[in-house]
């Protein structure tokens, strides 16, 4: 992860990538070559630069960013990130639950709205990437959240302990949802959970309530 290395650190790099072929280790007085024939390819990642978090990267030296060729990966389409869901997420009968459209009644004025479990998470997601509310849910982090939300409502129908009994498996999985929502949001940094509170709270607060970030 490149926008991890410290400026100095950025500079040992540059000898490994040009013609010397070498990198020196001041602290132990070595210098590592390559072997002549040779072949190395090194390929570096790291996170866009944000007003969010500029303080925890360190931007690239222009020396060291000559040496690479950039390319610029953007977050997966809504399509992808599900391919990337199903792909991980093996239980089908827990991925129809969560693909399953239930309907929301509104008020007498709108009609009511469909919505699947899988699709709110997807669109906590993306707005978490448009509207910049201190930490990106990434498909990783869907992935997770789900693996979690399976757990937990298993645990919740399968319990005898009266603490988690619930009269029906919709209750069991909406407590699930619930417990599955805070962890989303404690994601962030402290004093911002409150921003991705919102986001969250937008697409799942008509099914388990708010989330409340404690002040």
């Amino acid at each position: 992860e490149m926008s991890c290395l410290l400026k100095s650190e950025q500079k040992l790099l540059n000898s490994l990538l040009d013609w010397r072929r070498e990198i020196s280790i001041p602290e132990t007085n070595q210098v590592y070559r390559l072997r002549k024939g040779a072949k190395l390819l090194v390929v570096g990642t790291m996170n866009p630069l944000t007003a969010r978090n500029d303080y925890e990267v360190e931007k690239l030296n222009p020396d060291l960013k000559s040496r690479f060729l950039q390319v610029s990966i953007p977050y997966p389409k809504d399509s992808e990130l599900k391919k990337i869901v199903k792909a991980n997420i093996k239980d089908k009968e827990f991925m129809k639950l969560l693909e399953t459209n239930k309907k929301l009644d509104m008020t007498e004025d709108e009609d009511a709205i469909e919505y699947n479990i899988l699709d709110q998470f997807i669109k906590t997601s993306v707005e978490s990437q448009e509207k910049d509310v201190g930490y990106v849910y990434s498909p990783r982090d869907v992935v997770l959240s789900l693996r979690f939300l399976r757990l937990t409502y298993q645990f919740n129908i399968s319990s005898t302990n009266p603490e988690y009994h619930y009269s029906n498996d919709d209750d069991a999985f909406n407590n699930a949802l619930k417990e599955t929502c805070k962890q989303l949001v404690a994601k962030a940094d402290p004093d911002e959970q409150r921003a991705l509170a919102d986001v969250v709270n937008g697409n799942f607060s008509h099914i388990v309530g708010d989330i409340v970030v404690e002040e």
